[in-house]
Order: structure tokens, then C-alpha cells, then sequence
């Protein structure tokens, strides 16, 4: 029996008695009420609304969004990297944990000049090492249609990368709702992403792919 026949068989207009009438309105606004919780609990919450619109690609092939196209070609592991900018003076930077070398080519598609960067290994997100900003992707103004090819330079915990088999790359303008955010699958076993004593970060090139 449908909610409308229900509704039709419980009318108070077709129900004499007084005591009836008044169960019959009680039953009918139980129903209304019940049924307006089950459509309010499955409307999207307002953070859901406002989400990014999520571009998907892996290794190897161009991702484009409304703001940024990126190629990644490569990526890398070692607990040493050797940077090509002016700070800090010490050539050899040591991580922590591991760094994740992930060499990339980046095009603003409009103007958006910053592309923002976060790895995502299991529940942990990284961003770009501030010491490495002028050696690498993270501190590169954009110019539009211009491409800009380095790498983008992250410090993982060794047991985050040790229990990992991927993770996710994810560039947006930094402000992402409402609007598209690249969404890189990026492989981190030893196969697909090589081990290394040191790897010295290239410089950025701009104009060339």
C-alpha cells in the first residue's frame, strides 16, 4: 500500500468518530514528519556542496582543471637531497623520515600564478618543505599558458612511506571550493619510485617540457 492510498484510507473526513479523527491526524503527521527526517538526513551538507570538483589522472598523463594542467613523469625517494636555490646555504638538506621527489610539469591555464601542492599518504597529508621553496615547483610564480617543469620536494615519515604503496598529489589554487582540484594517483614502491643516498633536485625550466 502506498503513502498516498494510506493517507487516502486514514482521511479524517472519511472517519466519524471524533477519537478516530484525532488518532487518524496523529498517524497522517507522524508520516509527514517521518518522511521530511529521511529527505533532510540525506541532503549534502554544506562542506559537501562546497567541495572541489576533482580532476583524476595517474603517472605519465596530463591532468586538467580549470585553473592548472600538470604532467608528472617521475618519482623518487631519498633521506638526502641536493637543491639548487639560494636557501639554506648548506647544499645537502637530510630529512627526517624520506624525502618524495616528484618531478612534474605545471601550466597555469588562466591566471592563477601559485599552484598549491599536498601529498596524501594514508591519513597523513604533507606539504612542500618551505626550505626548498626557490629550488622547486612550490615557489614558482606562474605565468599563464607558460609551462613550468621541476619537481615538487616532500618530507614523509619513513613508517607513512614504508606502509604505502601510493599516495595522492593534489594540486588546487589553494582555495578550492567550488572549483577544480587536480587529483594525481602517484605510485611510492621502490619499483615505481626509486631509492636513492641523495638526489639532486633540478632547477626549474620554464617555457620547456
Amino acid at each position: 500500500m502506498t503513502f498516498a492510498r494510506i493517507s487516502a484510507t486514514l482521511s479524517p473526513a472519511k472517519i466519524s468518530s471524533p477519537l478516530l479523527r484525532v488518532l487518524c491526524v496523529v498517524i497522517i503527521a507522524a508520516l509527514f514528519m517521518s518522511a521530511s527526517v529521511f529527505v533532510w538526513r540525506r541532503l549534502p551538507t554544506a562542506p559537501e556542496i562546497q567541495n572541489a570538483f576533482d580532476v583524476h589522472g595517474t603517472v605519465g598523463s596530463t591532468v586538467s582543471g580549470r585553473l592548472f594542467s600538470i604532467s608528472v613523469s617521475k618519482v623518487a625517494v631519498a633521506p638526502v637531497v641536493k637543491h639548487t636555490g639560494y636557501f639554506p646555504k648548506q647544499r645537502n638538506i637530510t630529512s627526517l623520515g624520506q624525502w618524495v621527489i616528484i618531478k612534474a610539469t605545471v601550466t597555469s591555464l588562466v591566471d592563477a600564478p601559485m599552484a598549491n601542492a599536498t601529498l596524501e599518504i594514508g591519513d597523513n597529508a604533507y606539504r612542500p618543505d618551505d626550505r626548498l621553496q626557490t629550488s622547486t615547483l612550490d615557489g614558482a610564480a606562474l605565468a599563464p599558458l607558460i609551462p613550468q617543469t621541476g619537481v615538487y620536494v616532500f618530507e614523509v615519515g619513513t613508517e607513512d612511506l614504508n606502509r604505502a604503496a601510493s599516495g595522492k598529489l593534489y594540486i588546487s589554487s589553494g582555495e578550492f571550493k567550488w572549483d577544480s582540484r587536480l587529483v594525481v594517483d602517484v605510485p611510492l614502491d621502490p619499483e615505481h619510485a626509486p631509492r636513492a643516498s641523495v638526489v639532486a633536485l633540478p632547477k626549474t625550466v620554464v617555457g620547456r617540457t
